[in-house]
């Protein structure tokens, strides 16, 4: 199981920001009707699996996570006019930093199991099913050392997890519905 864990954010730190590898989980068609109206993010799991993942209070890692996914899911299927609710149980954390980046892991990566809940009922639609976010692509060695600390200037370590999330939100509408809304 750990091993898995460690696979799939492998795979996403070398994915990047790249979101078309990410399988559709429902029929074509089948959530035409979907809307989603809310994120529910629960990250105790990744706080309780690896302190060090990231350095922030669970409810406030918790609102970043919601607060960068929501909107981009808003956006996924905005005519849909059965309101649902995308609950996120997040398994990892990692927010890279320059000493990480230096040798190789230079993208901010999290892992969580999804599930779509009628908003008014709160039944699970369809099954839970997993799904990754990452921050771009950064190179590794020195060269990413200089990237990461450059982004974690900028955006802090809060906004790499933001950057992640977004990420995130971006592939569970590609799972559900099949298209990546910020896609250009």
């Amino acid at each position: 199981m750990l091993r898995r864990g460690f696979l799939t954010l492998g795979a996403a730190a070398l994915l990047g920001g790249c979101v078309a590898s990410q399988d559709q989980v429902f029929a074509p068609g089948s959530t035409a009707p979907l809307r989603v109206v809310d994120v529910r993010v629960d990250a105790t799991r990744a706080a309780a699996r690896d302190p060090r993942g990231f350095d922030a209070p669970v409810p406030e890692v918790n609102r970043t996570i919601r607060g960068a996914a929501l909107p981009v899911l808003q956006q996924a299927n905005a005519s849909g006019t059965r309101p649902v609710v995308v609950e996120l149980t997040v398994t990892q954390i990692l927010v890279t930093n320059a000493a990480l980046a230096s040798i190789g892991s230079s993208s901010s990566t999290m892992a969580a199991t999804a599930v779509l809940r009628d908003a008014r009922t709160d039944a699970a639609i369809g099954q839970p099913f997993g799904v990754t976010g990452s921050t771009e692509f950064r190179a590794g060695g020195l060269l990413g050392a200089a990237i990461t600390a450059g982004a974690l200037a900028q955006r802090g370590e809060r906004g790499e997890l933001a950057k992640a999330a977004q990420n995130m939100g971006r592939r569970v509408a590609l799972a559900v519905f099949g298209a990546d809304p910020l896609a250009n």
